[in-house]
């Protein structure tokens, strides 16, 4: 990726991925790495190196959802894709733990889907009030 003073920065994919969206991502993940992903995004102290590694993951999950291969050089549409790729890891960890739900819609770089807390998350959220 080239940064500069362009509008929009062109992303370098790979040839091919063996997923082509967040979940087909999430799910081919061996347990162990799905923990140090979940990890990197509830993490309140990441390093810069963490940042870079979630943010890269983020623009290649969201390209190849988008089908695009340039995105806005923008710090604010980094930032935004970059708590899209946290905000679905921690949601995705949570439902492993049955402690929410998917009600509507998808989880991907895209959708905005509808969670509910379950009975589990309720009793779990009781015992740290």
């Amino acid at each position: 990726m080239h940064y500069g003073n362009h509008t929009t920065v062109k992303v370098e994919l790979e040839a091919s991925y063996p997923y082509s969206n967040f979940m087909g991502w999430y799910e081919s993940l061996a347990d162990y790495e799905r923990e140090v992903w979940t990890h990197l995004a509830k993490s309140s102290d990441r390093t810069e190196q963490n940042t870079i590694l979630i943010t890269k993951k983020a623009i290649e999950l969201y390209c190849l959802e988008m089908d695009l291969d340039y995105i806005p050089n923008s710090d604010d549409y980094l930032e935004t894709i970059f708590k899209k790729l946290t905000n679905n890891l921690i949601m995705v960890s949570l439902m492993e733990r049955d402690m929410v739900v998917l009600l509507s819609g998808e989880i991907s770089m895209l959708g905005e889907p509808e969670f509910a807390i379950t009975d589990r998350g309720k009793k779990f959220m009781g015992k740290i009030h």
